[in-house]
């Protein structure tokens, strides 16, 4: 046995499994049995690392050179969605009227609203004086005549309004109901002249506001329908 220099406990070369205790000088009569070694825990287990974060996929996949991209979708009230294909219309009507059409339709309330005005003034004059005057409306078939043609030349011009080239049998209607709102106003005043002659001097009658203001919405339906023939001859070359 190797002498150890400094006291303790040290392996007994007669016990594999005791020590003996040495104070230094001389081995003693104390023994023991070895201590067992304590066993190393296990490492703590790491978790396992995430799996790579996929990056998310692209709203609008790129297009192939050339190709053009699809047409938005549009939102409805009621939450559904449509296609947007061409400009938005409602009701028929495109977001940018002609000019032509709205001449004809603005004509037409001008005159509707003037067979309701008076269509003549009927005075008394005697000795340089006027003892009394009164205005005079149009008559009942007059302002249902008026009405029928205003009904047909909304039919007929109905499509200016989208912007719309008229057809050529709509462009003759249309002509045809100006004349004969050209024809109310013509016999309405020669009604007035004539009503003014049967009154040799002493009763005078005169075109009233109402006259006028059906004259001007009838020229102003006139116009629109002249602009319509020319819109029709340049869609045609």
């Amino acid at each position: 046995m190797t002498t150890p220099r400094q006291p303790g406990w040290y392996d007994d070369q007669h016990g594999s499994n005791s020590q003996r205790y040495w104070d230094g000088q001389g081995w003693t009569q104390h023994r023991r049995l070895k201590p067992t070694a304590r066993s190393t825990p296990p490492p703590p287990r790491q978790p396992s690392p995430p799996p790579p974060r996929q990056p998310p996929p692209p709203r609008n996949p790129p297009l192939p050179p050339g190709a053009r991209p699809p047409p938005g979708p549009q939102i409805q009230r009621g939450g559904a969605e449509i296609a947007s294909d061409g400009p938005a219309t409602v009701n028929g009507f495109a977001a940018k009227p002609s000019i032509a059409g709205l001449l004809v339709f603005g004509g037409l309330v001008i005159a509707v609203v003037a067979i309701f005005l008076p269509f003549a003034t009927v005075s008394i004059h005697l000795f340089g004086m006027t003892f009394r005057a009164h205005e005079v409306s149009a008559t009942g078939t007059g302002r249902l005549v008026v009405f029928l043609l205003a009904a047909v030349t909304v039919l007929l011009a109905w499509p200016s309004l989208s912007g719309s080239a008229l057809a050529d049998g709509r462009l003759i209607g249309l002509s045809v109901a100006v004349v004969l709102l050209v024809v109310v106003v013509v016999v309405s005043y020669l009604d007035v002249s004539e009503n003014n002659g049967k009154a040799e001097g002493i009763v005078k009658v005169s075109p009233a506001f109402g006259l006028l203001l059906y004259v001007a919405g009838v020229v102003v339906v006139a116009v629109g329908v002249v602009w319509l023939w020319m819109d029709r001859s340049r869609t045609q070359k």
